[in-house]
């Protein structure tokens, strides 16, 4: 047959050809001259098929205009041979269509040479997705023209392996059609192609473009392709791409660009990048990308950069960023970019950055900057620096400012400046500051300035300093400011600066300064000054002073100055400043003065200056002086010069000039000058002279004078005279002496008269005596006189003489004379003194006693006297004694006697006396004690008490006061303290209580004590709470108690408290519980747990949490449950999970969830579970999930199964199911199921299967299934 073909004329056409029997036609067998023959309108007959039979040779032997004119299931015919072995002219000849309808494989086919031989206008028009097959080397060959043609959807279709495939020229060819790359495509281009593209493409390039470009591609960028991206382009740029730019980009960025910078881009330039910036380009920056430079990346500008800075940029520079700059740049700054800075920039500069800026910045400040610099910085200014500030500046400085300016920064001021200082600011120096001033600054302070000058300040002024002052600015001073000024100051001052000095002035002048006078000026000062110096100062001059002193001085000088003269002063006067003198200054010399005389001087005192001699001056008279008066004279001496006499001149006087003298005389004798009188002198005067002599003569009496007088005498004494005399006299008087005193005379002895009693002369005194005692004399008696008193003389004490004994006077008191006090006696005791008592002394009162001492002085019991208080009298005191008590006494109280008190008087303490109890004390409380304390009592006391309470004492409180304790108390209790709470107590803590309680205080509880807690406490507990649970807690939980639990707190159960729940609390779980439940937490549930579940509770689980469950716990599903599982919830048990069901399990499924079952759930079912499946769920399934079943599950089919199917159901049998089938289950076919039986998968059946049909079942076949079985096979 082919040989016959092969013998055809070549005149024959290829319609010829194609017409020719497909038995008896063979292409293969075509020569190349008769396939060139074919013409265009063979090519309706020719078949692709028959064209895809051609060899390569036969191919290329077709003419071009067949090959142009080829249909698209004729290209679509050709092998990828076929394809590959066109030549380049005839790939030439390939229209649009044709090549469109290449597929992947011929494409990929196609040789670069052959790509690059498809016309420009065929690749132009050629679809996106067919120049998608292209490999990145066909595409890499394009021609830059071919590729210029690409249109722009086009060019978006390339792959980014094409696109990485590209090289420069042929991206450079796309023009400006490269803004059509997507931003994956852009990011694909390899970067040494990138740099082929034009300024104008880069021009192009959209925003997403150029944000999509990779670092390494925008680094190897030029710059002037860099600087051709536009600036809403770059805008998009994110930091990482910026901080990748080189710094030869980042210096080309346009100030466009620059200026389009975000934050976010600006934050992440390096700091070599920000460094290359031109001054313009910075300037570009917006006040908020200047707002976000770091401090590392400002730190990296240089100077220049810096000075560059606009005065807005600068003022948009945060306080952190100015203080990060650098000294170098600071001191760059403009004056402008100086006076731009606000308020909180100026606080921000640190020390370094001020003590670095130049005079022309520092002069250029404002004054409103200037007033809100920190104090250091002010401080830290140098005093070049100082002396370039303005007046106003100097003005503007703040007290506390110009405080912390340096001593030589003080220094550098020049007078100009300094004349600038404002009164308060001069006052503010330091007097360090004001010391470093030089001359010429302090002499051209003004007078106002001057006077704001305070003491310190003054007095370090140097003397060079004061000597330079000026007159007007010495009578400027204040007293205070000539207080102040030092003493080698004030003997540098000048005769010219002395007598400018004013009154008050001189007034002021201390002892110091007037001693520090030269004589020069003291010989300047005027009578009016010299009246004004103090007689300190007076005191305190020299002789020479005093003799430098011109005679009209002297003649000024006061009576009060003469007296402080001492007599060497006196002596160094001349005869002519004596002569001077007044009689009233003669009469201011003191008598030792007047002794100092001498010769001269006497001899140069007139008649009147002799006569104006005082007392005073008479007793410093020598006794030879005195002695050179006679008899007459002392006769003729006045009663006031008779007193001016002294003992021993009192002591010289003969018997006879004794007895001389006068009552008058004897009445202006002192009682010293009595004393100096022999006793035989004395005893020579009568009771009418004894009866003229005052007080203070008697007290001159000895007391053997005293002891000598009669008892008549003594009785005669007036309460005056008795009361004069001292204590040895009181003590010479007997006791018979004392007891014969009235009670007038009782009433009017002296307190020391009564100390000096002895303890006899004491007992002496009646009751009646004792009784008139004031408050005074009782608080006078001596500890042993008080102790020797009789238990009579003690109650016979009015009560303000009680109430009079010292502390001292009552520890005194016997124990014998405090039991014997009445009741009101025990009353009237002080409160002070009551607490001094003695323990003895409070152990001898009785119950009555105790019970009649008021609430005051309770409280003034001693801690050693409550300490020692029997049990007997603790129990005396009332509830509001009790109540009385602080907190240091009841601290003091032993253990014994904080048990024995009762519990009402426990009741009745405050909180504040309940707190103050020691830790002792507290653990003294019995359980019937702690029992009855209030809440009020119980909320006072500190945690660090409570936590000392015994396990006891904890169960002895009741709710109420439970309910008063804080979570931090309860979270101190140990673990002993926390269980022996009862379930009454811990049924009563309030949800704030439980919600302060530590996750360790809550693992302390018992499972009762849990279980014990309300509803309302287990609804707020937290999730470190319940976390905290033990096991066998959450086993004791009851179901009310854990259906409480919030969701969120179920969600944080960890996977041993999930183990311990039993089935009867998983039975109780609310659905929301249920849904809260973590998955890995629901993975550990046993099979009697999930056994234990509802069907409701079942149907709330979430696929995460069923598909966690363990094989063994998915055993535990009743049927019920698996019944209700929703069709999500069966689909979710795929794998291990549905394979694990039992065969009752299984069974258990509807058909509604199996009809809802993907392939997988299906395809994992175990033919065991297959066979499970009850005939009515298996002829409820859908044509689907029987197509679903693999070969096998359908072999697993029961025979019942097979028999309850539908016709439905077999037909959707697959082929491979029927090759599956047993002899048993196609025996199990009806004779309904027969007829629906494909013809396909009657023709599988084994010849074993065949066999094992019936005869009904063979009769059931319909014709067309036996003609089809039979045709096919």
């Amino acid at each position: 047959m082919t040989t016959s073909i092969s013998s055809v004329s070549n005149s024959y056409s290829a319609q010829t050809y194609a017409t020719i029997p497909a038995a008896t036609k063979d292409v293969t067998t075509w020569t190349t001259t008769e396939v060139a023959a074919i013409t265009t309108s063979d090519l309706v007959s020719l078949k692709p098929m028959t064209l895809a039979k051609m060899s390569t040779a036969q191919v290329n032997a077709l003419s071009t205009s067949v090959l142009a004119n080829l249909t698209v299931p004729q290209v679509q015919a050709l092998t990828v041979t076929q394809v590959g072995s066109l030549s380049t002219s005839n790939v030439a000849v390939l229209g649009a269509t044709q090549v469109n309808a290449l597929n992947i494989s011929q494409v990929r086919s196609l040789s670069t040479a052959q790509v690059n031989a498809i016309s420009t206008a065929a690749l132009n028009s050629v679809k996106g997705a067919q120049l998608a097959l292209l490999t990145t080397q066909q595409v890499s060959t394009l021609a830059t023209s071919t590729v210029a043609g690409l249109s722009t959807s086009q060019i978006a279709s390339l792959t980014t392996d094409q696109i990485v495939g590209l090289i420069g020229d042929q991206l450079k060819a796309m023009g400006d059609k490269i803004s059509g790359l997507t931003g994956f495509q852009v990011a694909a281009i390899e970067t040494a192609d990138l740099g082929s593209l034009t300024t104008t493409q880069m021009e192009a390039l959209t925003a997403t473009q150029v944000k999509s470009l990779t670092t390494a591609q925008l680094q190897n960028l030029t710059t002037d392709k860099f600087s051709a991206i536009t600036a809403s382009d770059l805008a998009g740029l994110t930091s990482g791409q910026i901080s990748a730019l080189t710094t030869g980009e980042v210096k080309n960025m346009t100030t466009s660009q620059v200026a389009a910078l975000t934050k976010t881009q600006v934050q992440g330039l390096s700091t070599a990048q920000v460094n290359v910036l031109s001054s313009a380009q910075l300037q570009a920056l917006t006040t908020a990308a200047v707002a976000a430079l770091s401090s590392s990346q400002l730190t990296g500008l240089d100077t220049a950069q810096v000075s560059k800075l606009t005065t807005t940029q600068t003022q948009a520079l945060s306080a952190a960023q100015v203080n990060s700059l650098s000294t170098a740049q600071v001191n760059a700054l403009s004056t402008s970019q100086i006076q731009a800075l606000n308020d909180a920039q100026v606080k921000a500069l640190n020390t370094a950055q001020v003590a670095g800026l130049s005079t022309s910045q520092v002069s250029k400040m404002t004054t409103a900057q200037i007033a809100v610099m920190e104090l250091a910085d002010v401080a830290a200014l140098t005093s070049t620096q100082a002396n370039a500030l303005t007046t106003d500046q100097v003005q503007a400085l703040s007290v506390t400012q110009l405080k912390s300016v340096s001593t030589v920064t003080v220094a550098g001021l020049g007078t100009a400046q300094v004349k600038a200082l404002t009164t308060a600011q001069v006052a503010a120096l330091s007097a360090d500051q004001v010391k470093a001033m030089s001359t010429t600054d302090v002499a051209a302070l003004s007078t106002d300035q001057v006077k704001a000058l305070n003491g310190s300040q003054i007095n370090v002024l140097s003397t060079a300093v004061v000597q330079a002052m000026g007159t007007e600015q010495v009578k400027a001073l204040s007293d205070n400011q000539v207080k102040s000024i030092s003493t080698a100051a004030i003997a540098a001052m000048t005769t010219s600066q002395v007598g400018v000095l004013t009154t008050s002035q001189v007034k002021a002048l201390s002892a110091v300064a007037a001693a520090a006078l030269n004589t020069s000026a003291v010989a300047a000062l005027t009578s009016s000054q010299v009246q004004q110096i103090a007689k300190e100062a007076i005191q305190a001059m020299s002789s020479d002073q005093i003799k430098a002193l011109s005679t009209s001085a002297i003649a000024g000088v006061t009576t009060v100055q003469v007296m402080a003269m001492s007599s060497a002063k006196v002596a160094a006067l001349t005869t002519a400043q004596i002569k001077q003198l007044s009689t009233d200054q003669i009469k201011a010399l003191d008598a030792a003065g007047v002794a100092g005389f001498s010769t001269s001087q006497l001899a140069a005192l007139s008649t009147t200056q002799l006569g104006a001699v005082t007392a005073v001056q008479v007793k410093g008279l020598t006794t030879a002086q005195v002695l050179a008066l006679g008899t007459s004279g002392v006769t003729a001496l006045s009663s006031t010069q008779v007193a001016a006499l002294t003992v021993d001149q009192m002591g010289a006087l003969s018997t006879a000039e004794a007895a001389a003298l006068s009552t008058a005389q004897v009445k202006a004798l002192n009682a010293g000058q009595l004393s100096a009188l022999t006793t035989s002198a004395l005893a020579g005067l009568g009771t009418d002279r004894i009866q003229v002599l005052s007080a203070d003569q008697v007290k001159g009496l000895t007391t053997a004078a005293v002891a000598a007088l009669s008892t008549a005498q003594a009785a005669a004494l007036t309460t005056a005279q008795l009361a004069a005399l001292g204590n040895s006299q009181i003590g010479a008087m007997s006791t018979a002496q004392v007891g014969a005193l009235t009670t007038a005379q009782a009433k009017g002895l002296s307190v020391t008269s009564l100390v000096a009693l002895s303890t006899s002369q004491v007992k002496a005194l009646g009751t009646s005596q004792m009784n008139v005692l004031d408050a005074k004399q009782v608080s006078a008696l001596t500890t042993a006189q008080v102790s020797a008193l009789t238990t009579a003389q003690v109650n016979a004490l009015s009560s303000t003489g009680l109430q009079a004994l010292s502390a001292k006077q009552v520890t005194a008191l016997t124990t014998a004379q405090v039991a014997a006090m009445t009741t009101s006696t025990v009353q009237s005791i002080e409160k002070a003194d009551l607490a001094v008592m003695t323990s003895s002394q409070i152990n001898a009162m009785t119950t009555a006693q105790v019970a009649a001492l008021t609430t005051s002085q309770v409280t003034s019991l001693s801690v050693a006297d409550l300490t020692n208080l029997g049990s007997t009298q603790l129990g005396a005191l009332t509830t509001s004694q009790l109540g009385e008590l602080t907190a240091t006494q009841l601290n003091a109280l032993t253990t014994a006697s904080v048990a024995a008190l009762t519990t009402s008087q426990v009741k009745g303490l405050t909180k504040a006396q309940l707190t103050g109890l020691g830790d002792a004390g507290l653990k003294a409380l019995t359980t019937a004690q702690v029992s009855v304390l209030t809440t009020t009592q119980v909320s006072g006391l500190a945690p660090k008490q409570l936590v000392l309470l015994s396990t006891g004492q904890v169960q002895a409180l009741s709710t109420g006061a439970v309910q008063t304790l804080s979570g931090s108390v309860l979270s101190a209790f140990n673990s002993d303290q926390l269980l022996a709470l009862t379930t009454s107590q811990v049924n009563a803590l309030t949800t704030s209580q439980v919600k302060e309680l530590s996750i360790k205080s809550i693992a302390a509880f018992s499972s009762t004590q849990v279980n014990a807690l309300g509803t309302s406490e287990v609804v707020i507990l937290s999730k470190d709470q319940v976390g905290a649970l033990t096991t066998a807690q959450v086993a004791g939980l009851s179901t009310t108690s854990l259906q409480a639990v919030s969701v969120n707190n179920v969600s944080a159960l960890s996977n041993d408290q999930v183990k311990a729940l039993t089935t009867s609390q998983i039975n109780a779980l609310t659905t929301s519980q249920v849904k809260a439940m973590d998955a890995v937490d629901v993975g550990v549930l046993s099979s009697a747990q999930v056994g234990a579940l509802t069907t409701t509770q079942v149907s709330v689980l979430t696929v995460k949490q069923l598909q966690s469950l363990s094989t063994g716990a998915l055993a535990g599903l009743t049927t019920a449950m698996v019944t209700a599982l929703s069709t999500a919830q069966v689909n979710s048990l795929f794998g291990s999970g549905i394979s694990a069901l039992t065969t009752a399990q299984v069974a258990a499924l509807t058909t509604t969830q199996l009809n809802a079952a993907t392939s997988d759930l299906l395809n994992a079912l175990t033919t065991n579970q297959v066979a499970a499946l009850a005939t009515s769920t298996v002829q409820g399934l859908t044509t689907g999930v029987i197509q679903a079943l693999t070969s096998t599950q359908v072999a697993s089919l029961k025979t019942s199964q097979v028999a309850a199917l539908t016709t439905a159901q077999v037909v959707a049998l697959q082929v491979e199911d029927f090759k599956a089938l047993s002899t048993a289950q196609v025996r199990a076919l009806t004779t309904t199921q027969i007829p629906a039986i494909q013809a396909e998968d009657l023709k599988v059946l084994s010849s074993t299967q065949l066999n094992a049909m019936t005869t009904t079942q063979f009769a059931a076949l319909t014709a067309a299934q036996i003609v089809g079985a039979i045709t096919g096979g």
